[in-house]
Parts: structure tokens; sequence; C-alpha cells
């Protein structure tokens, strides 16, 4: 019970620490906007899924339609989103990433890699395959034994 106990703790620290440094820092200034997390989420899913409505958006982050219609708006006064009437069906709007926004996300990424890098930047190779065999089945594990995670985070 004790490894268990010290797994639990020191994967709670890791997940702090992925979260101020990963998401915080890197978040915080980024091409002179202040993302956050959920706006990074946004972005992701633009990127990965193409264009997007407001509901689809909302039910991707777990929130209300004006919750992430704010998030979409702030975004769209910034040029890293813009919105498109569908030409079809005038009452859909479309949310789509624009070049600045695809530019950001890369950034973030390539920010993100960096600071990984440098993290395990003392490991060997096999601490290295170790660590990561470890990691993906605890993901996998965690997200097989959580009710109501939505399909999306499971292709983690």
């Amino acid at each position: 019970m004790k490894a268990k106990s010290e797994l639990l703790k020191d994967v709670v620290s890791l997940s702090r620490a992925a979260q101020i440094v990963l998401q915080e820092r890197i978040l915080r200034d980024v091409e002179g906007f202040k993302l956050g997390p959920t706006r990074a989420d946004l972005l992701r899913l633009l990127r990965d899924r193409g264009r997007q409505t407001v509901n689809q958006i909302a039910r991707f982050l777990r929130q209300t339609k004006a919750a992430a219609s704010q998030n979409v708006d702030s975004l769209v006064k910034a040029g890293i989103v813009r919105r498109e009437t569908d030409k079809q069906d005038r009452r859909c709007v479309w949310v789509s990433l624009t070049p600045k926004g695809a530019r950001l996300l890369r950034e973030i990424e390539n920010r993100q890699r960096e600071a990984l890098s440098k993290a395990v930047a003392g490991m060997s190779e096999a601490e290295i395959r170790s660590a990561s065999k470890v990691l993906r089945s605890l993901a996998e594990r965690l997200l097989a034994s959580a009710e109501g995670v939505p399909t999306e985070a499971q292709g983690l």
C-alpha cells in the first residue's frame, strides 16, 4: 500500500508541475495574448477537427454555450479564430482557426516540447522508455476507469 500511496502522491505532483510549466507559464503571454488552458484546448480542437459551431465547442470544453461564445469572441477579437456564416444555412455559424491562430498553437506546442526536452535531458534512453510506458499505461487505466469522461479526452 505504501507504493500505491507514493505513486498517487507522485502523479499529483507531476500533474501539478505539468499544469504550472506547460500550461500556466507558457500560456501566460504568447505573442502578446493571454491564452489560458481552455482557449488552448479550443485551438487544438479547431486544428484537429476543423471548423466547429459554438455548440460543438461548448460540448467539447464542457462549458455553457455562453461561456464558449465568450471564449470565441475573445479569440475573434485577437484574430486567432474567425466566425463564418454557413452559405446554405444562415442560422449556422462556423468557428475556424486563422493562420495567426495556427502559428500561435505551433508556438505553444514548440515551447511545451522545449520545456519537456529540458526536463528529460539528464535521463537515459532506458529511463525515458520506461517512464513513457508507465505514464501511457497509467493514462489509459485512469481514463478507462473514469465515468462520464468525454470520448474526446480518451484519445490522449
